[in-house]
């Protein structure tokens, strides 16, 4: 039984992260869609998890209230946009607030999404660092719904892997390419 007792805890655990806390009588949830089958890291820290966006700081970064209620700073893994520069005296980097307005567009405060993992859980200012899915069941079988990857695709940031956080670093490199050669956003946009 002893030998059982993490395979348990993790099914406990994955059965928790499927549905909102308290919320049984949500019938908007696909009873068939499994979040495991988003895309992550082959061993990622925790399941995936749903959230819903409280806001969105910069086209890189933003705070969701995760189940459970508690709020979280994430950083968007995979992706680097142009600073905002917020704060200091610094002025906006070319194409920072067009990332930031497009972030704000496709994650409206109130936003249900989905949080996965790839090796590396938090980052040097405790941000977690996350994939980002948008919606009730977003589709697995493309990455229409794959914030960060729309991000990339756009033009509206370059592709950026944490060293501990390779498993889609072809796919977004891929991304940046395409979008470079397309001139679009800010290829085309800062002389870049």
């Amino acid at each position: 039984m002893r030998e059982l007792l993490p395979f348990l805890v993790l099914a406990l655990v994955l059965a928790g992260c499927v549905r909102p806390a308290g919320d049984d009588d949500d019938t908007t949830l696909d009873p068939n869609f499994d979040a495991a089958f988003l895309p992550q890291g082959p061993n990622p820290p925790q399941a995936p998890t749903r959230a819903v966006v409280e806001h969105i700081i910069d086209g890189d970064t933003g705070r969701f209230r995760l189940d459970g209620g508690f709020s979280e700073s994430v950083r968007f893994l995979s992706i680097d946009t142009p600073e905002m520069n917020a704060g200091n005296s610094d002025p906006p980097e070319c194409y920072g607030p067009e990332s930031t307005a497009r972030t704000e567009a496709l994650l409206p405060e109130g936003t249900t999404v989905w949080l996965t993992w790839d090796g590396e859980y938090r980052d040097g200012f405790d941000r977690m660092l996350c994939y980002i899915f948008v919606g009730e069941t977003p589709a697995v079988d493309t990455y229409d719904d794959w914030i960060n990857l729309t991000l990339v695709k756009e033009g509206y940031g370059r592709a950026f892997i944490f060293s501990n956080n390779q498993t889609f670093r072809s796919v977004f490199e891929g991304a940046e390419q395409d979008a470079r050669d397309a001139d679009l956003g800010r290829w085309g946009d800062c002389g870049f």
